[in-house]
């Protein structure tokens, strides 16, 4: 099997269930939500550092901009549907990895 077959049917296609969310939806949820994500942290172990504020308005300010970005010029790669669990495959492989250095840094595990 080529690699590509398995990357659209993992992405797209992963069973049950027919596809029905948007792959937009999937990736802008976690973008959007990294900031609430960092700032739970923030508050959680109070860490109010001058680094953990950074780190916080530099993904926050991301998000906002990812968000302008696909409400005046939509991907249309990103309209695409996925199952269920291939929306949660693309959370927890490839957006979740993402979230990992803020849960370091405010957590105080990576100082």
């Amino acid at each position: 099997m080529k690699l590509n077959v398995v990357t659209q049917y993992l992405s797209f296609n992963f069973p049950p269930g027919p596809a029905f969310i948007k792959i937009a939806y999937a990736i802008n949820l976690q973008k959007c939500g990294c900031s609430i994500f960092l700032l739970t942290l923030m508050v959680l172990y109070w860490n109010f550092s001058r680094g953990a504020w950074i780190y916080f308005v530099l993904h926050g300010s991301y998000g906002m901009f990812w968000m302008l970005k696909h409400l005046t010029f939509p991907d249309a790669s990103f309209e695409r549907k996925q199952t269920f669990l291939s929306a949660v495959i693309l959370w927890v492989l490839i957006l979740g990895p993402y979230l990992v250095p803020g849960f370091l840094m405010m957590s105080g595990r990576a100082d």
